[in-house]
């Protein structure tokens, strides 16, 4: 597997510990089955159930809380059926909406405007942030993010690391994103170059840790600079 699996502590097998919280829901498949005989997932198997919104301002007015140009970085909080997403990339804010109950429309003004649980604001320090890559001075961005327990993990990543000067990749913060105090990092986990593991995370089933190594799996791509992504969770 290219990249790496996230242990128990926010790292790989070999990381320090540190507590970051449980998370996940019930098995998938009957314990004891054979993973490696299980079908795979499929464009068909996916069904469309809708759509919603975040909350917009005229995209023309210049402000930082503003969810037009966001969206990349998205963690679902099941304890309180809510999203963590990320608002205009130039600014790097994350803010935390609840998912509405009903998906359906018949026209694009009938979409559901999601409830501001959280308002948009800064969950990683500017100057915490750019210290994964202190030398570089493309932008440092938020990659990820992911609920595990009390606590909001965050990746980031160099948008272009030429040089693989990328030092860390981690964040550690309270779901609370009033409390800028609360941010722990950057961390490096070990036994993978950083921006390999700098954007997407999700957990990986109870029943397949064991095969993969850990609770989360992480990864890069899709960005400039294929050399300094994992192409692959």
């Amino acid at each position: 597997m290219i990249g790496c699996t996230l242990g128990a502590t926010l790292g790989c097998p070999a990381a320090a510990e540190q507590d970051v919280g449980t998370g996940g829901s019930g098995p998938l498949v009957a314990p004891g089955a054979d993973l490696q005989a299980l079908p795979l997932l499929r464009k068909d198997d996916l069904k469309y159930a809708g759509a919603f919104r975040a909350s917009t301002r005229d995209p023309s007015i210049r402000e930082p809380a503003i969810y037009s140009f966001g969206g990349n970085v998205l963690a679902f909080d099941a304890s309180r059926n809510a999203l963590f997403i990320d608002g205009h990339i130039s600014e790097q804010y994350l803010g935390e909406i609840e998912v509405p109950s009903d998906f359906g429309y018949t026209t694009l003004e009938s979409v559901k405007i999601a409830r501001d649980l959280q308002a948009l604001g800064r969950a990683i320090p500017k100057q915490q942030l750019l210290r994964i890559n202190p030398s570089d001075p493309n932008p440092q961005l938020i990659g990820g993010a992911l609920v595990r327990g009390d606590r909001l993990i965050l990746s980031t990543y160099s948008y272009y690391d030429a040089a693989h000067t990328q030092a860390a990749s981690h964040f550690v913060r309270s779901r609370d994103l009033s409390a800028p105090g609360e941010v722990t990092g950057p961390i490096r986990l070990r036994g993978v170059p950083p921006r390999w593991v700098g954007a997407y995370m999700a957990e990986i089933p109870s029943e397949w840790t064991q095969a993969f190594g850990g609770p989360v799996l992480a990864g890069l791509a899709g960005v400039p600079i294929a050399s300094a992504q994992s192409n692959g969770p």
